[in-house]
């Protein structure tokens, strides 16, 4: 049950745009675009190369094998470039958010720190106060 609500949490975190974002009040979070980041199965696919591939499989069918496979040449060249750009962009954002979550958590222990100093402090002087009181 601790591992269910740990994984859960670490979900919402990984999914959130920012650190500290609320989630929104859509019915279905699992379905909502306000909470998804993206992903490498996101990538949309070039128009440019669809028309392409398109072009290509009429050629193919009308029996022009070699203007068809220039198409398909040119559609895998456009579409490789698109997905090396994309996985760049998903990589720099994860990394991003990465350290986004890692400032957060530093702010965070920073002001558990400074709360535990001061309860330490307080306790320090009471006790110092109790042993000159005896």
């Amino acid at each position: 049950e601790q591992r269910m609500t740990f994984v859960s949490q670490m979900l919402k975190m990984a999914t959130c745009e920012e650190v500290g974002s609320t989630q929104c009040s859509c019915t279905n979070p699992f379905l909502c675009h306000h909470n998804k980041t993206a992903s490498y199965r996101l990538r949309k696919t070039n128009p440019l190369v669809v028309k392409y591939r398109a072009a290509a499989q009429r050629l193919r069918t009308n029996k022009r094998v070699g203007e068809a496979d220039e198409y398909e040449a040119r559609a895998d060249e456009l579409d490789n470039d698109e997905r090396v750009a994309w996985t760049k962009k998903v990589e720099e954002a994860a990394i991003q958010k990465g350290a986004r979550m890692i400032e957060g958590q530093r702010a965070s222990a920073e002001t558990m720190r400074a709360r535990n100093n001061a309860i330490v402090r307080t306790m320090k002087e009471r006790a110092t106060e109790r042993i000159k009181s005896l």
